[in-house]
């Protein structure tokens, strides 16, 4: 049975700003949108195996 544990990373979609910039061609002006993906927070919460986490680090 795995241990999970979550962990914020930044937002891959908005690179940890909350927004994004909506394509000039469909508004036809500078304009930005609320990032949906991280719900305007910038960060995620992964789910990580512990055990594989603790692999990772040296001890």
């Amino acid at each position: 049975m795995a241990n999970l544990k979550t962990r914020k990373v930044i937002c891959s979609v908005c690179n940890g700003n909350g927004f994004v910039r909506v394509p000039y061609e469909q508004v036809r002006e500078e304009q930005w949108a609320d990032c949906d993906f991280c719900n305007n927070q910038g960060e995620i919460e992964e789910e990580v195996d512990e055990d594989v986490d603790r692999q990772r680090k040296p001890s």
